[in-house]
């Protein structure tokens, strides 16, 4: 059963209830390592009591807990702590945002950056790794900004911008049934080519 899809607005808010989130404000997640080099920090510069700002660290990294400290004192949820069904809170956001600038510090395609889609859950992110290659912003929910200007987007009218203009959810294209038909049809194709 896909886990990973969006939801209504009465489930919700019945998880909004369960995970003691604010049921009035526009709910943005990131999720990943608890750790500087992932320029998590960036979220300190969000202001607006229209937005929460909900981060889920890593349970199975090292986390920096001055940071945590810091990110709290900004009115920011920090989850340390073991999502079983980490799918919900993706689907109670809003708006995913992925600061990372440090190559060293995420896979190239980020997983949770794929998760949040999978939700239709509209993204902001670096031009990090291979996701402006395989998710370009003209084809899904996705929205590209340059390192220094990643800021200038945390402001309330460019956020709320950003969660109303949803294009329509094109990550079936990654389901494995859509992966599996693609392949099938380039070994066809090499094979016809050879011939």
């Amino acid at each position: 059963q896909l886990k990973f899809k969006k939801i209504n607005n009465i489930k919700k808010k019945k998880l909004k209830i369960k995970y003691k989130l604010p049921l009035k404000k526009k709910i943005i997640l990131h999720v990943g390592h608890l750790k500087k080099k992932r320029n998590i920090e960036i979220f300190k510069s969000l202001k607006g009591e229209d937005f929460q700002v909900v981060i889920v660290g890593s349970t199975i990294t090292k986390q920096e807990y001055l940071l945590i400290k810091e990110l709290k004192k900004k009115k920011i949820i920090v989850i340390n702590k073991y999502i079983k069904n980490i799918f919900e809170i993706y689907q109670i956001s809003d708006l995913y945002v992925f600061p990372v600038l440090d190559h060293e510090n995420a896979i190239q395609v980020p997983l949770s950056v794929l998760e949040a889609l999978s939700c239709n859950l509209p993204v902001l992110s670096t031009k990090f790794g291979g996701l402006p290659d395989i998710l370009p912003s003209n084809k899904f929910n996705i929205s590209y900004s340059d390192p220094n200007k990643l800021g200038a987007f945390f402001n309330k009218s460019k956020m709320l911008k950003l969660i109303k203009e949803k294009k329509k959810n094109k990550m079936k294209n990654f389901q494995w049934e859509k992966i599996t038909k693609n392949l099938i049809s380039i070994y066809k194709n090499e094979n016809q080519k050879k011939k």
